[in-house]
């Protein structure tokens, strides 16, 4: 029936009980004629007004990373504000099952739009900038030089199956936090997290704790 789904609309628990309060208020009066029924609905939604204006209040100043778990696909949105930026296969951008099943709740949730360009966001190569946080994404064949100043990355996003020497990224750069996403094999995962130990670097894996979130304000 056309009308009969409200896409992207998103309220919590409280929210719900607080409508339904308006709703019997409301109707308690309509049937009752009872002035309770009036104070019970305009205050119920009151409370309602003020939740949800603080829910998009949240939604506005949010500056946060995520990494999907997308089983056997790289999946990143980079939220600004009500925007996000996508960085991952672009079947998921094509295939809507997948896509509505894996990220598109989370978007909802959000409360964000797609957009091409963010303020304050850079990429140059497998490198981004945002909000004085580094980030550093691999999902093909690399090699890294040993470096006495190594600089800083907040955050490396391992994905699919790349030609990677951990031991020597890392003596090449100060790496703060790891996160291997869905596309990335078990059996690398755990030859990976090895090296994550003998060197002290904490590590996620998507595909064992879910979604990986980083605030990036």
């Amino acid at each position: 029936m056309p009308g009969s789904l409200w896409d992207g609309l998103q309220i919590n628990i409280l929210q719900a009980i607080f409508l339904i309060l308006v709703v019997a208020g409301f109707g308690y009066w309509l049937l009752e004629k009872r002035k309770a029924g009036v104070w019970l609905g305009l205050t119920s939604f009151t409370f309602f007004i003020v939740i949800r204006s603080v829910a998009f209040y949240r939604s506005d100043h949010q500056q946060t990373l995520i990494v999907y778990n997308v089983p056997r696909h790289q999946a990143i949105d980079v939220l600004s504000g009500r925007k996000y930026f996508f960085w991952g296969d672009s079947e998921l951008v094509t295939d809507d099952f997948i896509r509505n099943f894996h990220i598109k709740p989370s978007r909802i949730l959000h409360r964000v739009e797609p957009t091409d360009q963010l303020s304050g966001f850079s990429m140059q190569g497998n490198f981004l900038q945002w909000s004085q946080k580094h980030i550093l994404l691999v999902n093909d064949d690399m090699s890294f030089a040993p470096s006495i100043n190594r600089a800083d990355i907040d955050l490396l996003v391992i994905s699919k199956n790349p030609k990677l020497h951990l031991l020597a990224l890392f003596k090449t750069y100060n790496v703060k936090q790891v996160v291997f996403d869905g596309s990335v094999p078990a059996w690398k995962i755990k030859f990976w997290e090895k090296d994550c130990d003998s060197c002290h670097v904490p590590y996620f894996s998507v595909n064992e704790k879910g979604a990986f979130v980083m605030t990036l304000d």
